[in-house]
């Protein structure tokens, strides 16, 4: 075995690209009966942080649908596009997809994370930077990561492995066949995947079976993260940032209230005429909203509906910003603490006070569009501060048209729309092409009167609360003077619909 160079690293890691590619855009068949056909979750360790699944079985009910539309989506070319792509990805290992690869290649290929320790220590260290400490940091990383694919030829793939490793795998890396699993990676996470017994796997360990029983069906490709995972993360920015401890201390105490068992998957699943992606939470405690979410409420005219419900959607924006200042800052903005306490005042003065919000856009041209937005403060304080706020920024412009008082006043938008603002029972409220705010908030015809929104909500959960949904057709006819790539896309889409039960948040993508 050579020493690490730049040159092998890149080998073995286009090497595993080929296996996910492979799985993921051409979708290897093999029998459910066969070693191949077997769930590398059965020999990831159940204490794993993070794990990536993208099964691929052409004739498992996920394969045909996915490649279906993607075929929808962007047409036959697609495949040869992947292929080509594959095909240079294996010559970096004197060979081709058809002949190196496919013939041991199984049916799904899964990417662990096993754990962070000798990454922590280095940042405890203060590593970071470039040339030999990116290099050490790169070991560091890939030492605990591990890509599993299983095969009923392990002899054709030691064959591969063996092309593969003619320049020499780098130090702390590892390629070998270990019964009917391919695995690559670091020493450290190969290792644990070999001493893995199946009742010690994570497709066996109650959080993450129990998530996908949920799911109902095979999923096209899922990632699985244990709440271990965010321990780590604020274990790791803790140690690099070298910020006060006091930070991290609301949110280590969450984290530390959770059950070993926590952990999220989002997986992703498709029909012929759909994909959704699936958000799915085990052990998390669930926050029960006063007001549940319910776009259908709002006029049935509407091709872009969002609502929140009593959910505080200012707020969780505000709380995130935080969360990132101070969690996700460079060395250099910790030292320069007075800028980040400064972004900090503005998100406050910005959103500090801000309630559930409702909206409806509606119309097929520019210039003759309705929009309707309306906005509950946490107080009558907060109405009058934003409107202020408002009213002295459009007062900056004397060009669109403003008249009013900072309490109500209209604006002129640039397609010569009037835009009436202001505050109404408590209510912020900002109207464009409604002759009242009673016309947004209680149509005669609301969505669900809607048969195309009904079409759409049968996708969901059973009694999902509803936030956000958005109609393809008419943003097709609002951008009819542009063309290209997108403009097709967004042509073969029908609409976007977001359901939410506790755990369970699903997003679904409706074709044409």
């Amino acid at each position: 075995m050579l020493g690490p160079t730049l040159t092998n690293r890149t080998k073995l890691l286009a090497l595993a690209a080929v296996v996910a590619l492979a799985l993921a855009g051409c979708g290897a068949a093999s029998s459910s009966s066969t070693p191949s056909a077997q769930d590398p979750a059965d020999v990831v360790p159940s204490n794993a942080l993070l794990y990536v699944s993208l099964p691929a079985r052409l004739q498992s009910p996920a394969g045909p649908a996915f490649s279906a539309v993607l075929n929808r989506l962007f047409g036959g070319a697609a495949q040869a596009k992947v292929n080509h792509l594959l095909d240079k990805l294996a010559a970096s290992a004197h060979t081709t997809f058809a002949t190196g690869i496919k013939p041991w290649l199984g049916s799904h290929v899964g990417v662990a994370v096993t754990q962070f320790p000798s990454l922590l220590g280095l940042a405890a260290a203060g590593i970071g930077g470039g040339g030999s400490e990116q290099a050490t940091i790169g070991r560091a990383v890939l030492a605990d990561v591990a890509v599993i694919v299983p095969t009923d030829n392990p002899g054709a793939a030691s064959n591969f492995l063996k092309l593969a490793d003619k320049g020499g795998i780098p130090d702390g890396l590892t390629a070998t066949v270990h019964g009917n699993y391919v695995l690559l990676g670091g020493q450290a996470a190969v290792s644990a995947v070999e001493h893995t017994t199946a009742s010690k796997s994570l497709a066996d360990s109650p959080g993450y079976s129990a998530m996908l029983a949920r799911l109902g069906t095979q999923p096209v490709g899922s990632l699985y993260a244990s709440a271990r995972l965010a321990k780590t993360y604020l274990a790791l920015v803790g140690a690099a940032s070298k910020l006060p401890a006091s930070i991290f201390a609301t949110s280590e105490a969450q984290l530390n209230k959770l059950p070993a068992s926590a952990s999220e998957l989002v997986a992703l699943t498709a029909t012929d005429t759909t994909l959704q992606l699936n958000l799915l939470q085990n052990g998390f405690p669930e926050k029960s909203q006063r007001v549940p979410a319910n776009v259908g409420t709002l006029t049935g005219a509407s091709w872009l509906a969002l609502s929140t419900g009593s959910f505080n959607l200012p707020a969780a924006i505000q709380a995130a910003f935080k969360f990132g200042v101070s969690q996700g800052i460079s060395q250099q903005a910790a030292n320069e603490s007075s800028k980040v306490q400064h972004a900090a005042a503005v998100v406050d003065d910005a959103l500090g006070g801000l309630g559930p919000i409702s909206l409806s856009m509606s119309g097929t041209s520019v210039g003759h569009a309705n929009l309707g937005f309306s906005m509950t403060p946490s107080d009558a304080t907060a109405a009058e501060h934003l409107l202020s706020v408002i009213y002295d920024l459009a007062h900056k412009d004397p060009n669109n048209g403003l008249q009013g008082s900072p309490t109500a006043f209209t604006l002129l938008t640039k397609h010569h729309q009037v835009l009436h603002v202001s505050e109404v029972a408590g209510r912020i409220q900002a109207l464009i092409g409604y002759p009242s705010a009673s016309a947004f908030l209680n149509s005669a015809v609301t969505l669900a009167d809607n048969a195309s929104y009904r079409a759409a909500l049968a996708q969901l959960q059973a009694d999902a609360s509803v936030p956000l949904y958005v109609r393809f057709g008419p943003l097709v006819s609002l951008t009819a003077a542009q063309q290209g790539k997108a403009k097709a896309v967004l042509r073969k889409l029908s609409y976007l619909i977001v359901g939410h039960t506790p755990g369970d948040t699903r997003i679904v993508l409706g074709l044409n």
